[in-house]
């Protein structure tokens, strides 16, 4: 969903500036209506603001999940450990540092961590 908002915003303000710098000549002047860019450009930034009004309101309560996935994670690994291992053998390790990883990945996603 970030992504998806930040992506289009960006293409925007792209947009704009191009029509801008076709609207520079190469003398430096300037041959466009100055007015309906600011205007533009100000759309764009009311835009942007709302957009991040919305999603700082969705990051939070995804944080809030992953964080809650976390305890889960570590209750289960830390309480139910004897449970585990005796059903699926000596891989209850495996099972729960591959649980730990997912989660962990969620929250990297959500932090637009690139690793």
């Amino acid at each position: 969903m970030n992504y998806l908002v930040m992506t289009f915003l960006y293409d925007q303000f792209n947009r704009l500036t191009e029509e801008f710098s076709k609207s520079i000549g190469d003398r430096g002047e300037f041959s466009g209506n100055f007015e309906q860019l600011r205007r533009r450009h100000q759309a764009i930034s009311r835009s942007v603001q709302e957009a991040d009004r919305f999603l700082m309101i969705s990051n939070v309560a995804c944080f809030c999940c992953q964080i809650v996935g976390i305890i889960l994670v570590l209750y289960s690994a830390i309480f139910f450990r004897d449970d585990r291992c005796t059903k699926h053998g000596g891989c209850c390790f495996l099972h729960h540092m591959a649980r730990y990883q997912r989660v962990r990945f969620n929250v990297s996603c959500l932090a637009g961590d690139s690793r």
